[in-house]
């Protein structure tokens, strides 16, 4: 005969490391041992004993002066101090904005999102339309005359009804849910400027919106696609240009990007490649007068035209430089000559890696679009482009 036992799993609440008191949350190292500590209970109120005498056998810990089945003590505190760092250090990162609110599916992102430092920031901040629709915000941060809604979870998540709320008062809200976090303020600072999928949009009425317009506009642009098709080729380049100059003027108002004239596919007054240039006047190539006239910034196409070692030369803007002559002049040529055409061409493919193959734009992960009008090519690339990633921005476009 089988005999099923059925089991029962129960949730061990982590030792209570913090309580608190008048002036926030208190380590239980940085205080007293005992009641002397001044601290109660984050959840309850009750006065807590802080056992942190070195002899304890367990580690240092909170627990309740007076039995009174308290739960949920450190995850009321882990909440507050959520609160705490983000009221200190004002910083938050904005995670990608779905369409969908799905932040897990990668075909629904439509903003990248950014790190952020706010002006202010309010706790337990109420709001309310003329009296309709209060609710009480955990956080609310404050930048350039907007507000975002900042809601700290563990088990209670923002409901359907707040959402309604929300979305009726026109308000950008983050949730982050702190299920995987702990009772550490550094861990929870890090925390909060991280990509974590933890972080996500409840609401934002704004991008919802823009991603609206941005569809519909879209498929505005397509239909025009489709009457290119009809036209000859003479009034299809011509189509196909107004079609371009509507998507950069869209591209240009919405402020996200940043526009670079190609050059045989290369947009060399881009930041990756000015940086690498710049790197480049510090090494032994930055000697060369010709080398040096292509890093301080005259444009060279990044072909060398011949073979290394026989008869090759370059273009910078429309003058022909030649690397090694012919063999009628180069059997004149002393080992110093030699050397030198060995030198310049060791610094040309130096400065090629540079322009060519870490900027071939085409391939570059910043490149949001190309466009084609009025005999230019340009590449439009995303506002990030030759930033830190690590960087604070002072405003953000949610």
């Amino acid at each position: 005969m089988i005999v099923y036992l059925k089991c029962h799993y129960f949730m061990i609440e982590p030792l209570l490391t913090y309580g608190l008191t008048s002036e926030g949350l208190k380590h239980i190292l940085d205080v007293p041992n005992g009641l002397a500590c001044g601290c109660v209970c984050p959840k309850c109120s009750c006065p807590l004993v802080a056992r942190n005498n070195p002899s304890n056998k367990k580690a240092p810990h909170f627990a309740h002066s007076a039995d009174n089945n308290c739960v949920g003590a450190y995850e009321t505190a882990l909440h507050l101090m959520a609160k705490e760092v983000l009221l200190e250090s004002k910083k938050l990162r904005t995670p990608d904005f779905h369409h969908d609110y799905d932040n897990r599916n990668l075909e629904s992102r439509y903003r990248i999102g950014e790190k952020i430092k706010f002006e202010s920031v309010g706790i337990e901040h109420n709001i309310s339309n003329n009296g309709v629709d209060h609710i009480i915000a955990d956080a609310v941060g404050f930048i350039n005359s907007k507000k975002l809604i900042i809601e700290f979870a563990k088990t209670h998540f923002v409901d359907e009804e707040k959402t309604g709320k929300l979305l009726r008062l026109k308000l950008p809200c983050i949730e982050i849910d702190l299920s995987n976090q702990v009772l550490d303020r550094k861990a929870l600072k890090k925390f909060l400027l991280s990509e974590s999928q933890d972080i996500y949009w409840i609401s934002n009425p704004r991008l919802d919106e823009a991603y609206k317009k941005e569809q519909e506009q879209q498929a505005a642009l397509e239909e025009k696609e489709k009457h290119i098709r009809t036209l000859s080729a003479a009034e299809i380049d011509d189509e196909r240009a107004k079609v371009y100059r509507q998507k950069y003027e869209r591209y240009r108002q919405e402020g996200r990007y940043k526009f670079f004239t190609l050059h045989n596919g290369v947009a060399h007054k881009c930041p990756i490649i000015t940086s690498g240039l710049e790197k480049l006047k510090t090494s032994r190539f930055y000697q060369n007068m010709i080398l040096r006239r292509i890093i301080d910034g005259e444009y060279w196409n990044g072909v060398i035209y011949g073979n290394f070692g026989r008869e090759c030369y370059i273009y910078i803007q429309k003058e022909k430089i030649i690397i090694f002559p012919d063999d009628s002049i180069r059997n004149k040529w002393s080992d110093i000559e030699e050397r030198g055409a060995k030198f310049l061409y060791a610094g040309l493919m130096e400065i090629s890696n540079v322009i060519v193959d870490e900027g071939e734009c085409n391939r570059c992960d910043f490149q949001a679009d190309w466009l084609s009008f009025d005999n230019r090519q340009i590449s439009v690339c995303s506002q990030h482009l030759g930033e830190q990633h690590d960087s604070i921005l002072t405003a953000f476009s949610y």
